[in-house]
C-alpha cells in the first residue's frame, strides 16, 4: 500500500509540475494507470493529447473524447492509432470492433486528412468493417472515396450500383470502373448512365475481361461519345464483327493505330476496308492483313467461308454451307462485303427457313420492319440486320431502323411475326 501511495505521489507531483519532458514521457508510457490517461485527455495541452491518443493503453472512455478533439493533429494521430498501423489482422480485427464508435466518429470529421487516414487504412481490407466503408465509399471528398471505391472488397455490386443510380459524380464513376473485377450487370449500369469519361475509363481497364455484350454496347456508344474512342482502339479483345463496326466511325487520327496493333486475317482486311472506303471523310488508312507466324490456315479457310469456289452457284455454296454448319454470321458478313447478293439471300432462305422467292420479295420491298424481322427468323444479330438494311435492301441511312441498346432487336417478337406472316 505504501508503494502505491508512493506511486500516486510521483504521479501527482508530475501532474502538477511544468516538467514537460516528465509529463510527456507519462503520457507515452504504456504503463500508465488509465485514469493519469484519462486526465490528460481532458487537461492536457494540445502536444500531451496527442501522445496520449498515441498511447495503445488510452481507455475507451479517453479515445472517445480524443476522437472530438478541437485540434485535427490529436484526431489524425487517434485515427491511426484505430485503424491499426503495423498490427497484425487479428489485433486490427478486434481493434475496429473496440472501437466501433470511435471510427464511426472519425468518418463524420469535417476535415478531409482524418477520413483520408480511414479510407487509406481501409481500402484494400475484406475485413475492415463494412458499416464505415460504405461510409467512406459516399464520402464527398474523391480523396477519400475513390480508394475505396476503386479496390474495396467490401463493397458489394449492390453498393456500387446504388452509388451510380443515386448520381455519383463522375469521379466516382471511374474509380468503380477502375476495379479488378466489374461484372456485365455493373457494366451495364455504368453504360446507361451515359458517363463518357466512366465508359472510356471501363474500356480503358486491361484488368478485367469484357464480355462481348458489353464491349458491343460500348463501341455503339463510341459513335456518338469519341472520348470512349482511344481506349476501345487499344483494347486486344474486340471480335472481328465490333472491329468492322468500329472503323466505320472511328476518328480518322485513329484508324492506323486500330489497323496497326493487331493480327487482322484477309477475310476481315476486306470487310474492315470496305467499311472504310464508305466513310464521309475518305481518309487515307487501310488494313493489311497480318497472319500470326506459324499460321498456315487462315488463307484457306478465308477462301472457303463466303466465297466461290470453282463455279458453284451461290445457292449450291449456301445449301453445303449449311448441312456443314457453317452458314454463320461471319460467312454471310463476308459475303455481303464481297456483293454476293444472291449466296446471301439464299443463306436467309435457309437458315430462316422460308423459300427462296418470298426471300427476294422481301428484299425487294426494301421494308426496314420487313428485313429487320427476316434478319431475326434467321437467328442472325440486331446489328446485323443494319448491315442487310443497307448493304442488301440498299435502304437510305436516315431510314435504317438501328439496334436498341447497340445489341437487341428494335422491334417486339409480335410485330416481327405479324410482319413475316404479310409474305405468307
Amino acid at each position: 500500500m505504501a508503494t502505491a501511495a508512493k506511486q500516486y505521489q510521483e504521479l501527482g507531483g508530475i501532474l502538477q509540475s511544468d516538467d514537460d519532458a516528465a509529463r510527456k514521457a507519462l503520457a507515452a508510457d504504456p504503463t500508465t494507470p488509465p485514469e493519469v490517461l484519462y486526465f490528460f485527455a481532458e487537461k492536457g495541452e494540445v502536444e500531451i493529447r496527442r501522445i496520449v491518443a498515441e498511447n495503445p493503453s488510452t481507455p475507451n472512455q479517453a479515445d472517445v473524447m480524443l476522437s472530438r478533439d478541437d485540434d485535427v493533429s490529436v484526431r489524425c494521430a487517434l485515427a491511426r492509432k484505430i485503424v491499426g498501423d503495423g498490427l497484425d489482422d487479428d489485433t486490427k480485427r478486434n481493434l475496429w470492433r473496440m472501437g466501433f464508435t470511435i471510427l464511426e466518429t472519425l468518418l463524420r470529421d469535417q476535415v478531409v486528412s482524418v477520413r483520408r487516414i480511414l479510407s487509406e487504412a481501409f481500402r484494400s481490407s475484406p475485413h475492415a468493417p463494412r458499416e464505415i466503408v460504405v461510409g467512406l465509399a459516399r464520402d464527398t471528398d474523391q480523396e477519400v472515396a475513390a480508394p475505396v471505391l476503386s479496390k474495396s472488397p467490401v463493397l458489394t455490386e449492390a453498393d456500387l450500383a446504388e452509388l451510380i443510380e443515386v448520381g455519383a459524380p463522375n469521379w466516382a464513376k471511374c474509380a468503380i470502373a477502375d476495379r479488378e473485377h466489374v461484372s456485365s450487370h455493373l457494366c451495364d449500369i455504368l453504360i446507361s448512365d451515359d458517363c463518357p469519361v466512366a465508359m472510356a475509363r471501363l474500356a480503358k481497364n486491361k484488368k478485367i475481361s469484357l464480355s462481348e455484350p458489353v464491349l458491343e454496347k460500348i463501341v455503339h456508344k463510341a459513335e456518338t461519345v469519341p472520348e470512349i474512342q482511344p481506349a476501345l482502339v487499344e483494347r486486344g479483345d474486340l471480335s472481328d464483327n465490333l472491329l468492322v463496326r468500329l472503323v466505320r466511325f472511328v476518328a480518322a487520327p485513329l484508324l492506323s493505330k486500330l489497323c496497326d496493333c493487331r493480327e487482322i486475317d484477309s477475310k476481315v482486311a476486306v470487310r474492315m476496308n470496305r467499311a472504310i472506303e464508305m466513310r464521309r471523310d475518305q481518309p487515307a488508312a487501310r488494313v493489311v492483313a497480318k497472319t500470326p507466324k506459324g499460321d498456315h490456315k487462315s488463307s484457306a479457310k478465308t477462301k472457303s467461308v463466303g466465297t466461290a469456289e470453282n463455279g458453284e452457284a451461290p445457292r449450291y455454296r449456301a445449301k453445303r454451307l449449311f448441312d456443314e454448319n457453317k452458314l454463320t454470321n461471319e460467312s454471310l458478313a463476308a459475303a455481303l462485303d464481297n456483293k454476293d447478293y444472291e449466296f446471301v439471300k439464299a443463306a436467309l432462305a435457309l437458315r430462316a427457313k422460308i423459300p427462296m422467292p418470298t426471300v427476294e420479295r422481301m428484299v425487294r420491298v426494301k421494308s426496314v420492319k420487313t428485313i429487320v424481322a427476316l434478319a431475326w427468323k434467321a437467328g442472325l444479330s440486331a446489328r446485323f440486320a443494319i448491315d442487310l438494311q443497307r448493304d442488301l435492301a440498299f435502304i437510305a441511312p436516315n431510314k435504317i431502323m438501328n439496334a436498341r441498346d447497340g445489341i437487341d432487336f428494335p422491334m417486339r417478337v409480335d410485330d416481327m411475326e405479324s410482319q413475316l406472316s404479310i409474305f405468307e
